[in-house]
């Protein structure tokens, strides 16, 4: 990794100079350190990249075959995939085998020598090595590392350029200016800068006929502007040096300071004022978290669990976060069961069980019952698959289901594929029997736009039965005390389940018991028969509904 030493000496030079500067001074070291941590990144970057790449199979193949036009291909592709704007691989005695990243001349033809003897030499001794280099008139920061076959049988060389985009993003702020400096044989040129133009030129005519002092802070002045400026040395390779010079305007650097020497008078001279405001401050300290908690405690009213109550003080109100946070896990938690009690009941009942008392009884309540069956289905499913099976009975519960929950019905359960539906229960419905005889009007058409949807996926066409009655039965939490389901039971609830069975002996797609059809007078209804049912004495007259009925004109 690429390291700039920082000297000491810039403390006494800063002993000499005042506050103001010494401040600055400070700023640019912290500079100096963040350019030196970019560089140093960057190089890691390249040095783990090189030695995956030193082990990479495909490329330690391509280099056995000795074929120079694969050995270039493998390294061009190499390069582009890193990212790296300079690659080489090099014999173990430094000469050139292969380039990329630089257009070939003679002097980079394979077996001509790798230009930085000192940078081979600092390569052998360490296995590794990384610096900096100007190569064909461009700078570059470079690493190299071994390629092992297993071995090591070449050296491979990664490079970036540093160019002015590069220095501009290891600047910590836009008042520091970074400039490389190439000095060869006492001349000094800048080779990549952030200074303007104009800028750019004057410090190269200062640092090419004034002092040079590196690894040290002083002040540099460029015409009527004063640069305080570090110069650090960077490793590099050759007869040639390279440097890093970074400066701060002094008049920019010094603007927050002129603005803040204004308000320190500006304070003194409100002392009373400050004194308040600090006492506003601290109010605003205390009251902060109790802000912070009211905002919290609004948010778990309208139901948002998902932020945390971020409170670190150890005092009451530190405590009382923490309660907060148990309170909304807890919230969160409820709902998370109130949301899968809903996915595997109906979420009407679900709130029922949550909003009162589990307990196993009930109670008595009229009420009206809905059950659908399909036609068939025995033997629509007899010579399918059972997950084909499952697919369509899927997609028929869901579109039925639908529908009830439309009417402000509940799903009871499903049996197979039969469905009981609740209207009145466990919510108070006053128009019940009109809702339930809505639905399954509206249940049978859904039936027949589906049959084209079932058709199209090469489902058969199916056919349903409806039973509708409206009676007193009793609904509540049946089963036992380990495990218990909502439901109604009763007289009641069989006749409903008889009317769906002799739908298929009047060849109608609904039947609704006299109960039902009185108390929903919406519609208009063809008697069908009087029947006694199985398991009752008396007989009961039974409709079919044919649709809503129409106002008449007086």
């Amino acid at each position: 990794m690429l390291s700039i030493q920082l000297s000491s000496l810039y403390l006494v030079d800063l002993a000499n100079t005042r506050n103001a500067d010494a401040l600055i001074g400070e700023a640019l070291l912290a500079t100096v350190q963040a350019f030196n941590s970019g560089i140093g990144v960057r190089n890691e970057a390249l040095i783990l990249a090189g030695r995956l790449l030193s082990g990479d199979f495909a490329f330690k193949t391509a280099y056995a075959t000795g074929s120079d036009r694969t050995i270039g291909t493998a390294l061009q592709n190499q390069r582009q995939r890193i990212g790296a704007d300079l690659m080489l691989l090099l014999d173990l005695d430094g000469n050139y085998l292969s380039v990329s990243g630089i257009e070939p001349t003679p002097a980079l033809a394979a077996g001509q020598p790798f230009p930085y003897p000192d940078f081979l030499a600092a390569l052998s001794d360490n296995g590794e090595a990384s610096g900096f280099i100007r190569f064909e008139d461009r700078l570059y920061s470079i690493i190299a590392v071994p390629l092992l076959t297993p071995v090591p049988s070449a050296w491979i060389v990664l490079g970036f350029a540093i160019e002015g985009e590069f220095l501009a993003g290891l600047q910590q702020e836009g008042t520091t200016q970074i400039s490389l400096v190439y000095a060869e044989a006492g001349a000094r040129s800048i080779q990549v800068t952030t200074l303007d133009a104009a800028q750019r030129q004057t410090i190269a005519d200062v640092i090419n006929n004034g002092d040079w002092s590196a690894e040290t802070l002083y002040e540099l002045r460029a015409g009527t502007a004063r640069f305080i400026t570090y110069i650090a040395s960077l490793q590099s390779f050759g007869g040639e040096r390279v440097y890093a010079m970074l400066q701060r305007d002094r008049e920019i650097a010094m603007t927050p300071y002129y603005r803040l020497r204004l308000l320190l008078i500006v304070i003194s001279a409100v002392a009373l004022l400050v004194s308040i405001f600090g006492g506003a401050a601290i109010a605003s300290s205390v009251t902060r978290p109790v802000r912070i908690l009211a905002g919290f405690a609004r948010e778990i009213q309208r139901g948002d669990y998902t932020r945390a109550v971020e409170l670190t003080q150890q005092d009451e109100l530190g405590q009382l976060a923490l309660a907060f946070n148990d309170m909304r896990k807890g919230l969160f938690e409820r709902d998370k069961v109130r949301n899968l009690l809903g996915k595997v009941m109906s979420p009407e009942i679900a709130e029922e069980l949550l909003r009162s008392e589990v307990q196993l009884g009930g109670e008595e309540k009229e009420i009206t019952v809905l059950f659908t069956d399909l036609r068939g289905f025995t033997s629509l499913s007899e010579h399918r698959a059972p997950k084909e099976v499952l697919d369509f009975l899927n997609e028929y519960l869901t579109r039925m289901t639908a529908v009830i929950d439309r009417h402000g019905g509940v799903v009871d359960k499903y049996i197979g594929d039969a469905i009981m539906a609740l209207f009145g229960a466990p919510l108070a419905l006053p128009d019940h029997p009109h809702r339930a005889v809505a639905c399954a009007l509206e249940m049978i058409e859904e039936l027949e736009r589906s049959n084209s949807v079932f058709q199209a996926k090469g489902w058969p066409e199916i056919a349903m039965g409806v039973g509708v009655h409206t009676g007193r039965v009793v609904v509540g939490n049946m089963g036992s005390k380990d495990r218990l389901n909502y439901t109604a039971i009763g007289d009641g609830v069989n006749l409903a389940s008889r009317l769906e069975s002799v739908t298929k002996e009047y060849h109608v797609p609904i039947v609704v018991s006299e109960a039902t059809m009185r108390q929903a007078p919406g519609f208009q209804y063809r008697e069908l028969d009087v029947i006694r049912v199985k398991g009752k004495q008396d007989a009961v007259r039974i409709f079919h509904p044919l649709g809503a009925r129409l106002i008449e004109e007086e």
